[in-house]
């Protein structure tokens, strides 16, 4: 249950256990705070890595864009 309220969070949403809670286990289990640690750790790397390359599709989606309307006057 502290794992995954811990995935949460991560994830900025509110776990199951409060979060006050949550904080008095981690001062108690070296396990739920290396592994939060270490989730936290690959959250950020994951957030931070570059994506793979991608083609410049601009063109090719604006040839399908309809024509803007005329402005009146």
């Amino acid at each position: 249950m502290a794992r995954e309220s811990l995935s949460a969070r991560l994830d900025g949403e509110a776990g199951q256990v409060p979060a006050a809670r949550l904080d008095e286990h981690l001062l108690q289990c070296p396990a739920c705070r290396r592994w939060s640690a270490e989730s936290a750790e690959l959250a950020r790397r994951t957030r931070l890595a570059q994506g793979p390359p991608a083609p410049d599709l601009t063109d090719r989606i604006l040839a399908f864009a309809p024509e803007p309307a005329p402005r009146p006057g």
